[in-house]
């Protein structure tokens, strides 16, 4: 597990973003350094805090999950995890779901180019923990 800006710039690299500050950011890595899994957290407010993820094929692990649930519901001592995506994200449309997250809304117009599908983990139905 790896920390710090850079991990920030990664993952707006991969997604084509500036990440702003302030934010929180994690990464995981292979034996040979290649990035698995990098997260960002932002917009905390005591209660809520929203990840933003990139991962390559098979870099979100039963073990990367329970980290990251730790982090979020024990350190952090939030109460929700949220995560969006744009509508036409098929993909992550059908993974949030299998990894305990709850659809919430839809979002109108929230990405220029898309709407956004809001998920949410409450810290009481987080099955990582």
């Amino acid at each position: 597990m790896v920390d710090g800006p850079e991990i920030g710039a990664y993952v707006g690299s991969r997604l084509g973003v500036t990440i702003c500050p302030p934010f929180q950011a994690i990464g995981f890595l292979a034996d040979d350094k290649r990035p698995l899994a990098a997260f960002v957290f932002n917009e905390f407010n005591q209660s809520n805090m929203e990840m933003t993820i990139v991962a390559e094929p098979g870099g979100i692990t039963r073990q990367v999950i329970r980290y990251v649930a730790n982090y979020v519901f024990n350190n952090n001592q939030c109460r929700r995890l949220t995560v969006r995506t744009k509508k036409r994200n098929k993909h992550i449309l059908k993974l949030a779901p299998r990894y305990g997250f709850k659809y919430e809304c839809i979002a109108k117009q929230f990405f220029l180019d898309d709407d956004a599908v809001v998920f949410r983990m409450l810290k009481e139905d987080c099955r990582w923990l």
